[in-house]
């Protein structure tokens, strides 16, 4: 792909600063600069679901399992009441257990889900060992697997994600272009310039789409 036949798109408070000269350097002839450009982050976390993970050595390789399933208890508790505390009701909070596995005599696990039940027990830690080389082959290729050796449960992780309200945008501002005026003056410093010029300051509440204006400003 050429990019001088793509519009730049920009987000970030400094973008301003840089935007037109990246794309003159480039050969690109638009660049976009949305209206949130500025807050575009804080726009995403604030549309992101609150995602939190905690994990636990817990070994296992065979027998009971009653302190696998303690440990992934207690990891629940303490994430869902973090997830309390920052205002996520028990509606929008979701869990997932996962395991560690590896091979015995391996440096990596391969992460695996457990079963999230109130009675997990020792038949469900083997029924995961026993679908182990499948699931290790279907990562790392078929003949991987190493199936003379035992597979081990080396810790166990709680994924809490409190999911995010959704909230509605504002559509853009549609008017008539028109000649826009500056409010004030400043220096500024333009970095692949190297100098300092006197530039124009526009508010961005002015400009609709369609406005034109002469930089650097």
């Amino acid at each position: 792909h050429d990019p001088r036949t793509f519009s730049l798109f920009c987000f970030g408070g400094a973008i301003g600063i840089f935007a037109a000269d990246i794309a003159r350097s480039i050969g690109i002839r638009k660049v976009v600069i949305p209206s949130d450009a500025a807050v575009f982050s804080a726009h995403g976390l604030l549309a992101t679901d609150d995602v939190r993970t905690q994990t636990r050595s817990t070994m296992w390789s065979g027998g009971d399992a009653s302190h696998v399933a303690q440990s992934l208890r207690e990891l629940e508790e303490e994430q869902v009441a973090a997830l309390r505390e920052a205002g996520y009701s028990d509606e929008r909070i979701d869990i997932e257990w996962q395991g560690d596995f590896k091979f015995a005599g391996q440096q990596w696990e391969l992460r695996v889900p457990i079963p999230r039940k109130p009675d997990l027990a020792e038949a469900d830690l083997v029924a995961l060992q026993e679908s182990f080389p499948q699931r290790y082959e279907a990562e790392y290729g078929a003949g991987t697997a190493w199936v003379n050796s035992p597979v081990v449960l080396m810790s166990v992780r709680v994924v809490a994600t409190g999911r995010a309200e959704t909230f509605e945008r504002a559509p853009a501002r549609i008017g008539q272009p028109a000649e826009v005026a500056p409010r004030r003056r400043r220096p500024v410093y333009l970095p692949l310039a190297g100098e300092q010029q006197d530039v124009d300051v526009y508010d961005a509440a002015d400009l609709v789409p369609g406005s034109t204006l002469t930089g650097p400003a």
